[in-house]
C-alpha cells in the first residue's frame, strides 16, 4: 500500500506510522498539591477509588488547561493546574485516521490466539 503524500509531509521524522507524539498534558488538583510537586517536595499520587473511569492511576487532560482547571473547580478548595510533557513513543495511536487498515488484522490475530472477539457495533453505529 502506498504512503500518502500528506502523511509522509507531516510525519515526525524517525517517529514509526501511527505512533504518538509528544502530548502536552495538565492535571487539576489543589494549590498545595502543585506547589509541592513544582518545588521537588512530593510527587503526584496516584487516585485508587472505586469510582475512577478508567482505573488506577495519575489523571491528565490533554491540550487542556481549561478542563483540567474546570475538574479542579468543582473538587478543590485552592484549585490549581499542573502541566507535563509526556513523550508515548511507540503506543498504538487510535486517534489516527490510517491505523484502522493495520488494527483489524491485528484484532483476529490476537481473537483467534485467545478466542476473545471484541463485541460488534450495531448497524447504524458504525457496524456492518
Amino acid at each position: 500500500m502506498a504512503s500518502s503524500p500528506l502523511r509522509t509531509a507531516v510525519r515526525m521524522p524517525g517517529r514509526p506510522k501511527n505512533s504518538l507524539g509528544p502530548l502536552v498534558l495538565f492535571h487539576g488538583c489543589d494549590k498545595d498539591v502543585a506547589e509541592a510537586v513544582l518545588s521537588g517536595q512530593a510527587t503526584l499520587q496516584p487516585s485508587e477509588n472505586d469510582y475512577d473511569w478508567l482505573g488506577n492511576g495519575i489523571y491528565f487532560w490533554v491540550d487542556s488547561p481549561e478542563r483540567a482547571l474546570s475538574w479542579a473547580n468543582l473538587r478543590r478548595s485552592s484549585p490549581s493546574v499542573i502541566g507535563a510533557f509526556a513523550y508515548p513513543g511507540n503506543c498504538l495511536n487510535l486517534t489516527d485516521y490510517g491505523v484502522m487498515n493495520e488494527l483489524t488484522p491485528n484484532t483476529c490475530q490476537i481473537s483467534d490466539r485467545f478466542s476473545v472477539w471484541p463485541p460488534a457495533n450495531p448497524a447504524g453505529l458504525g457496524g456492518r
